[in-house]
């Protein structure tokens, strides 16, 4: 992939064949990360649009990109397609900047900010992630946002 875009992927389960698109990434925005990159694709209630969480590989004071962001992959502007051929870019929405529910919930900023799930009954949790290991700070938590319908925004 080149500088600053990741492929992501579709399959067709009636056909049995993937199709890529490009997703754009955001440059890196703290002295303290290495790099961007995703965690996350969750797919919304609309059915036809994902959340995906963009996030850098800063912990607390210095992390700046724990983000979500929403893709609408029936956008007729965007095709999907096989794996070698030359990708088109997709769009994103910022959603959400999980960096304020984070504080707000006085909860230390993980590297990981590692999903996004949401219910049958459209309510909206965040999850960190610690990788289970001593050496990392903090507990792997579940953030409830809301219903969708505010979960999105700040």
């Amino acid at each position: 992939d080149p500088a600053g875009a990741v492929k992501i992927a579709r399959y067709e389960v009636a056909t049995g064949e993937w199709t890529f698109a490009r997703y754009p990434l955001d440059a890196v925005a703290s002295p303290a990360a290495d790099w961007v990159g995703l965690s996350e694709i969750t797919l919304l209630p609309d059915g036809h649009s994902v959340a995906i969480v963009e996030r850098d590989n800063a912990i607390a004071g210095g992390a700046r990109q724990k983000l979500i962001y929403g893709v609408d992959l029936a956008d007729p502007s965007v095709e999907f397609k096989p794996f070698g051929e030359t990708l088109d870019t997709v769009g994103k929405t910022l959603l959400r900047d999980a960096l304020g529910v984070l504080d707000r919930n006085s909860i230390a900023v993980p590297d990981k900010l590692e999903g996004v799930a949401i219910t049958t009954d459209r309510r909206v949790f965040l999850a960190t992630d610690n990788d289970g290991v001593d050496e990392n700070y903090g507990e792997t938590l579940f953030v409830p946002l809301g219903r969708t319908w505010r979960a999105f925004r700040d």
